[in-house]
């Protein structure tokens, strides 16, 4: 009995060692801002694009700081505002989103019914894709 405990023990214990260790050296952050100026610092060091509209509001953004890997997403107002973005940016034809890393595997669930549901709302702005799904924009960084 006491081999099998001492047999049990090691791998236990490398489990514990190695899950503490993970979360210990996650770098991913979450963040939130009510607007564009209060997100302003972090346009700034690349984690959202600088080029968003002005009226963008509930922005929440995901990142890796050793991977570089950006998620995130904001709102617009209107119709207008939404099309006059998309003016502003490179639609992307047959995109594969085996493309895109997912800081969370909801987020790419999500993504995946969204473009299930219309392929035409991809689009790209330096190093960030864009998909549109009705006033939420959501940016993920390309890599």
């Amino acid at each position: 009995m006491k081999t099998l405990s001492k047999f049990l023990f090691i791998p236990i214990v490398i489990l514990i060692i190695f899950i503490s260790l993970r979360f210990l050296f996650n770098d991913t952050k979450n963040i939130s801002f009510k607007n564009l100026a209060e997100a302003s610092s972090y346009i700034e060091n690349g984690w959202i694009p600088n080029n968003l509209p002005e009226n963008s509001k509930n922005i929440y953004v995901t990142y890796n700081i050793d991977t570089n890997i950006i998620n995130g997403e904001f709102e617009l107002n209107n119709t207008t505002e939404i099309e006059n973005f998309k003016n502003s940016l490179l639609e992307i034809q047959n995109f594969n989103i085996n493309k895109l890393y997912f800081l969370n595997n909801n987020l790419k669930d999500k993504i995946s019914k969204i473009l299930s549901k219309n392929l035409n709302n991809i689009f790209q702005y330096e190093n960030f894709i864009f998909i549109f799904d009705n006033n939420k924009i959501y940016f993920f960084s390309n890599h």
